[in-house]
C-alpha cells in the first residue's frame, strides 16, 4: 500500500546514524525500520515536518487506509492512574508540602495536570503545552493553564514531564536537549513516559496499533538512558507497567471500537511494557552550573 496525498522523506536512525537497518513492520502504508547497530525502531520514510504540524495540529493522519484520528477524548481512569504513578515516581514532588513548578509537554486533555492538582500543595503552578487544537480546548475547558507552543513558556520549572511523547518526535536528542533548558538547576526533573517497544523482537509482541505515523520511533530503555545521557541527564528511577492486563486490554478494546481500527492483542502474553522515567542533572552538569 503507498499513500497517496502526504509528502515523504527519507531518514535514517537519529541515534547512532547508522545507515542500515530492515524492516520490522508494516502498518497503513508506513514501515517501521530496526537500525542493524542500535535496534531502534523508526519510521522511513515518514512525513515531512510540515505535514507532521499539520497532523498533530488536528489530530488527523492520512494513511492508506484512511484517516488516523489520535485526538481521544478525556479519561478519568487516566486521571487516577497518573494519580498512582506520581505518588511512586516522584514521591518527594508531591508529599513534601512544598508548591512545586511543572510543565507537562504534550498535555493532552489534561489528564496528569488534574491529577496534579490534587496531589501537590496550593501555591503550586501548573503549566500544560498543547499543541492539538481540539485537546487544547478540552483541557482550558477544565479551567488548566494550557498553552498551545513552548514559545508562550518563559520560565524554568521544578519537573517538566512528556507523558507519551517521546514516540511523536522526530529528533528526540535535540528536541530534549532544547526543553531541558526549562529545568531548573540543579535539581529540576525530567519525567518521560514510553514504551519498550524496540525491546521486542518481533512485532508480534507489540500489543495493539502501531499508530503509525503518529509515532515516529520506539525505543528501549538503553536509547532512552543513553539519549538522556546525551542531553546531560541521568536517568534515575525507572518503572514498568503492562499494558495487556485486563484493564488495560478493555481499553484497546474501546479504543478500537472507537476507531474502528481492530488490532487489541491477547491479554498476558506481551512482552511490551510502559515504562516511567525520572532523569535529573547528570553531576557534570550540576558542578558544571555551581
Amino acid at each position: 500500500m503507498r499513500v497517496q496525498g502526504v509528502e515523504l522523506e527519507s531518514v535514517g536512525c537519529y541515534l547512532c546514524h547508522h545507515g542500515d537497518a530492515d524492516v520490522w513492520a508494516e502498518e497503513s502504508g508506513y514501515r517501521a525500520m530496526r537500525c542493524r547497530s542500535c535496534g531502534l525502531l523508526y519510521v522511513d520514510p515518514r512525513p515531512t515536518a510540515a505535514a507532521r504540524s499539520e497532523a498533530v495540529r488536528t489530530g488527523t493522519h492520512l494513511t492508506a487506509t484512511g484517516d488516523l484520528d489520535v485526538t481521544g477524548r478525556f479519561s478519568p481512569l487516566r486521571v487516577l492512574r497518573m494519580s498512582v504513578l506520581m505518588r511512586r515516581l516522584v514521591p518527594h514532588r508531591v508529599r513534601s508540602g512544598k508548591p512545586v513548578r511543572w510543565l507537562d509537554i504534550g498535555c493532552g486533555h489534561g489528564e496528569l495536570l488534574v491529577a496534579l492538582q490534587r496531589l501537590v500543595p496550593s501555591g503550586s503552578t501548573l503549566v500544560g503545552v498543547e499543541p492539538n487544537d481540539h485537546k487544547a480546548r478540552s483541557a482550558r475547558a477544565r479551567g488548566l493553564h494550557v498553552v498551545s507552543s513552548l514559545d508562550d513558556v518563559t520560565s524554568t520549572f521544578d519537573v517538566v514531564s512528556m507523558m507519551n511523547v517521546y514516540g511523536h518526535l522526530p529528533d528526540p536528542v535535540s528536541t530534549i536537549a532544547d526543553w531541558s533548558r526549562l529545568l531548573d538547576r540543579p535539581d529540576g526533573e525530567l519525567v518521560i513516559e514510553t514504551g519498550n517497544g524496540a525491546e521486542l523482537s518481533t512485532r508480534e509482541g507489540y500489543p495493539g496499533s502501531l499508530d503509525l505515523p503518529d509515532h515516529l520511533s520506539f525505543i528501549g530503555e538503553r536509547h532512552l538512558r543513553l539519549v538522556c545521557a546525551l542531553v546531560g541527564l541521568e536517568v534515575r528511577a525507572v518503572k514498568r507497567t503492562r499494558p495487556d492486563g485486563l484493564v488495560g486490554t478493555g481499553h484497546a478494546l474501546l479504543r478500537s471500537a472507537a476507531s474502528r481500527r481492530w488490532v487489541v492483542g491477547r491479554p498476558y502474553r506481551s512482552q511490551f511494557r510502559d515504562m516511567f522515567a525520572v532523569a535529573g542533572w547528570s553531576r557534570d552538569e550540576r558542578n558544571r552550573e555551581s
